[in-house]
């Protein structure tokens, strides 16, 4: 088609396509550098909020501490109460050895041991430790024998037969209950 025209048609053609090539091209860069404007806007504002926001930010970040400190120090007295209360069962721990070392010490030669058990203190009933020794016994005498040197501790605050087994059922099986401080 450029054969058929004349050459100043031909010079006019070339510049109207090349003006419209240059008012794209602008339009184009135009629509690139607000484009590149509007990414940087975010970051921009974000810099210049913090710089007013500083001391509110600080403020805050103190609270946050203090809050977090008052945590610390209130999960580090939670733990140390539970710490004194683990304490306690390690020392109850002892006392209940102790009693059972003193239950097994104190039997006559004549009885024998088949079970002992143990019941902690029932704070519904307000009923004191107790320990429940069966067993069997030669005769009545190491029977009498056995329930003085429990009466006797000091562990033990009572000492008890039940009715039951006051009567040598099977071959003289005995029971003791004891209850103490334990």
């Amino acid at each position: 088609m450029s054969n058929l025209l004349p050459a100043t048609a031909q010079r006019a053609l070339f510049n109207r396509t090349l003006s419209r090539a240059v008012i794209v091209g602008a339009f184009l860069l135009v629509l690139v550098s607000s484009i590149g404007m509007l990414a940087l806007l975010p970051g921009y504002l974000l810099l210049h909020t913090e710089r007013n926001t500083t001391a509110y930010e600080l403020s805050r970040l103190k609270e946050g501490m203090s809050a977090q400190a008052q945590a610390d120090r209130e999960a580090l007295s939670s733990t140390n109460k539970r710490l004194k209360i683990l304490q306690g069962f390690d020392q109850e721990k002892a006392r209940i050895s102790e009693a059972v070392r003193t239950v097994i010490e104190s039997r006559p030669s004549g009885m024998t041991m088949r079970r002992m058990s143990y019941e902690a203190m029932s704070y519904s009933t307000s009923t004191k430790p107790m320990l429940t020794i069966s067993g069997i016994v030669k005769d009545r005498n190491d029977q009498a024998i056995y329930l003085a040197r429990l009466e006797d501790s000091p562990l033990f605050s009572s000492v008890e037969i039940p009715i039951a087994a006051l009567a040598l059922t099977e071959a003289g099986a005995v029971t003791f209950i004891v209850h103490g401080d334990f």
